[in-house]
C-alpha cells in the first residue's frame, strides 16, 4: 500500500492516507502542505471519519492499478458489497468538475521522495503542479525521478514503437535532466524556455489558455478535431521551439494510435492540461482507467 492523496470535495480539505500503517493526515480547506503534526489520531475531521479514508483507501486499490488524478471515488462501502460499474464511467481526462461520483477525489500517489519529506518531518504538498502530475504519470516505481528506463518504458506505454521510444527517452533525459535522471521536485526550475504552451514556467495552467483550446471543440458535435487544425492552432497562438514541438509531436503520436485516426477528443487535451493524459494512454483498456500493463511493468500493487 502506499499513501494515497485524497481530496474530499464538499468540504475542500486534502487527506494523506497511509491504510497499511493506519495513519492519515489531514489539513484545512485553505492549506497548501501537510506534515506530521497534521496526523488525525482519533475520530474526525469535519464530516470526514478516519475509519472511513482507512478504509477507502484500501478499496481504491484493489479497484485500480494505475489511476489518473481526478479519479472519483465513493466512500467506503459495507463488505461484500460489488463495485456498481456506474461508479467507472467517465472518469478519464475529467477536468475535476464536481459531480455524482463520489465524494472522494484521488489527487496522486506520494512518491519516495515525497514519503521521505513527510517522515523527515518537512512539508509535503497538498497538490501538485499539472506539470508534476503530468510526470508523475510517467513515474511507475514511484521514486520521484525519472532515468533513461523509467522514460523509455513510459514512450512505450504511449503506444510509441521501441525505436522511437528509446530516441524519446534519451531526448528527454538530455533536455530536462541535464543527462541524469530527471527530478520531478524540481522539474519547473529545469525546463527550456521554449514551451508546449500547456504549462506556465511554474508548473501550473493559464485558465485563459485552456478556455482558447477548449473553444476549439465548440463547433464538433463528436468533440474531436483533427491533428492539423490543432497544430496550425498552436502555430498562431504560442511561441513554441524545438522541445515543444517534440512533445506535440509525441501527444499527437499517442492520440493517433488511440483514437485509430490522426485526431485529439476534448478528454486527450483536457488531460494533458490536468495531468491525467499520460494515465489515460497507460491505461487504455477501456474507460476506466485500469491499465493493461503487466507485462511491461510490475503491477502498482506490488511495489
Amino acid at each position: 500500500m502506499r499513501i494515497i492523496r485524497f481530496k474530499h470535495l464538499p468540504s475542500e480539505q486534502t487527506f494523506l492516507v497511509d491504510s497499511a500503517r493506519g495513519h492519515v493526515y489531514g489539513t484545512k480547506s485553505n492549506a497548501t502542505s501537510i506534515t506530521l503534526h497534521d496526523q488525525i489520531v482519533r475520530g474526525s475531521l469535519g464530516d470526514v471519519r478516519i475509519d472511513d479514508l482507512l478504509a477507502t483507501a484500501k478499496d481504491f486499490e484493489r479497484v485500480w492499478k494505475w489511476p489518473a488524478p481526478g479519479t472519483r471515488f465513493p466512500p467506503a462501502q459495507a463488505s461484500g458489497e460489488a463495485f456498481p460499474d456506474v461508479w467507472f464511467e467517465a472518469l478519464e481526462g475529467r477536468l475535476n468538475q464536481i459531480g455524482p461520483l463520489g465524494d472522494l477525489e484521488f489527487r496522486g500517489f506520494l512518491d519516495r521522495q515525497e514519503e521521505k519529506r513527510l517522515a523527515a518531518g518537512a512539508d509535503v504538498a497538498v497538490e501538485r503542479t499539472a506539470l508534476e502530475r503530468h510526470l508523475s504519470a510517467l513515474d511507475y516505481q514511484l521514486k520521484g525521478k525519472l532515468d533513461l528506463f523509467d522514460l523509455y518504458k513510459a514512450f512505450i506505454a504511449n503506444r510509441l514503437r521501441p525505436v522511437a521510444a528509446l530516441k524519446k527517452a534519451l531526448g528527454a533525459l538530455i533536455v530536462f535532466g541535464r543527462g541524469r535522471a530527471v527530478d520531478i521536485a524540481t522539474i519547473a526550475e529545469r525546463r527550456p524556455a521554449g514551451r508546449t504552451g500547456a504549462f506556465d514556467a511554474n508548473g501550473n495552467v493559464d485558465p485563459d489558455i485552456l478556455a482558447q483550446y477548449r473553444r476549439l471543440f465548440d463547433t464538433t458535435a463528436a468533440d474531436e478535431i483533427d491533428q492539423t487544425h490543432l497544430e496550425r492552432f498552436n502555430a498562431l497562438n504560442f511561441q513554441g521551439g524545438f522541445v515543444a514541438s517534440e512533445q506535440w509531436r509525441t501527444f499527437f503520436a499517442t492520440c493517433t494510435a488511440l483514437n485509430h485516426r490522426e485526431t485529439v477528443t476534448l478528454k486527450q487535451l483536457a488531460g494533458l492540461f490536468d495531468g491525467s493524459f499520460e494515465y489515460i494512454a497507460a491505461s487504455r483498456a477501456g474507460a476506466d482507467g485500469r491499465r493493461p500493463l503487466d507485462t511491461v511493468m510490475p503491477d502498482s500493487t506490488a511495489l
